[in-house]
C-alpha cells in the first residue's frame, strides 16, 4: 500500500538503503520485499544479521568457564566467619574479538552463615580475590584458573600490633617546659 508522505524518491533512497544493508550484512540477496513498503523497521533488520557476526558470538561463548566458591574461616579456631566482603576482579587476557580490550569483570559478594561466597562461571584467566572482615586482616591472593570448579579456602588472622616509627611510646612523667615562677605579690 502507498503511502502519501513517501514519494517516488524517497522511495528510492530506501530501496539504495536497503540494498546498503543486504551488502553489508553479508547476504547474497537483495532485500526488495523491504523495499516495496520503504522501510525497515527493528525486526527486519533482525533477520538480516550476517551469519559470520553470529558464529563469532558463538565462538565467544564456548570459552571454558570456571565457577569459583571462596570459603572463609578465623585461623585461630578454623570457625567460619560470616558476613566478610569477597572481591573478585577478573584480570584475564585481553579479548581478540574487541582489538585488545580488557573484559571489565568485579563482583563483591558476602559470605553467608557458613563463611562461603559463590561466584557466577566466569572464563579461565586471571582472577584476584580480596576477603575484608572487620577485626581481620585483608587476604589478598592473584589466581590462575584452569579448571571448571575452583574451591578457595581463606584463614584470616586477627590484626597485627600497630608499629611505630618514632619506637615504643611509653608513657612516663612529663618533663617540665619551664621553671615555675610565683605570681608576684603585691
Amino acid at each position: 500500500m502507498w503511502n502519501r508522505r513517501f514519494n517516488a524518491q524517497s522511495v528510492a533512497q530506501r530501496q539504495a538503503a536497503c540494498h546498503f544493508a543486504s551488502v553489508i550484512a553479508g547476504l547474497v540477496f537483495p532485500l526488495q520485499d523491504y523495499a516495496i513498503i520503504g522501510y525497515m523497521n527493528r525486526r527486519d533488520l533482525l533477520r538480516a544479521l550476517p551469519l559470520p557476526a553470529l558464529s563469532a558470538l558463538m565462538l565467544a561463548a564456548d570459552d571454558p568457564q570456571t565457577v569459583i566458591t571462596v570459603h572463609v574461616t578465623k585461623q585461630l579456631n578454623d570457625k567460619p566467619l560470616e558476613n566478610a566482603y569477597v572481591i573478585l576482579d577478573f584480570l584475564g587476557d585481553r579479548q581478540k574479538l574487541k582489538f585488545g580490550k580488557r573484559e571489565k569483570l568485579h563482583w563483591e559478594m558476602r559470605t553467608n552463615l557458613e563463611g562461603i561466597a559463590h561466584f557466577p562461571a566466569i572464563r579461565r584467566g586471571k582472577v584476584r580475590v580480596q576477603v575484608i572482615a572487620t577485626d581481620y586482616q585483608t587476604f589478598g591472593q592473584v589466581l590462575e584458573l584452569d579448571e571448571p570448579e575452583k574451591n578457595i579456602d581463606v584463614k584470616l588472622l586477627p590484626p597485627q600490633k600497630q608499629y611505630s616509627v618514632h619506637g615504643d611510646m611509653v608513657p612516663g612523667p612529663a618533663k617540665p617546659d619551664a621553671p615555675k615562677q610565683d605570681p608576684p605579690q603585691q
